[in-house]
């Protein structure tokens, strides 16, 4: 169900509780759907995805840029529904991807 910008979809959901995934893997799996929806009922989306068709130049990527930015401080602090199964009730975060400890090695390794 879409929720972000006051859009919502025309699907009815049921609130009834869902159960937690049994991993924490599962379960933000399970988020990264529901945000995916969120993302491709907004409004800008269909702008998003014609601006990435085009040959890129800066002031594309920008513009690129400043959509899925505003998209995603849209969705910061929205919970998932509770009948979300896997995920319900979950508080949507943003969260620092550190490229350093991955298994690529330092970032020194790559730049």
């Amino acid at each position: 169900m879409c929720s972000i910008a006051g859009h919502s979809s025309a699907r009815h959901e049921s609130s009834v509780p869902a159960h937690v995934a049994q991993t924490e893997d599962k379960r933000d799996d399970t988020i990264i759907r529901w945000v995916k929806l969120q993302v491709e009922c907004h409004p800008e989306f269909l702008q998003y995805m014609r601006s990435k068709a085009e040959p890129q130049c800066v002031s594309e990527v920008l513009k690129q840029y400043t959509i899925v930015s505003g998209m995603l401080q849209q969705l910061l602090g929205l919970t998932t529904p509770v009948n979300c199964e896997g995920a319900p009730s979950c508080v949507i975060k943003m969260v620092q991807f550190d490229f350093r400890s991955t298994q690529y090695g330092s970032t020194s390794d790559v730049f």
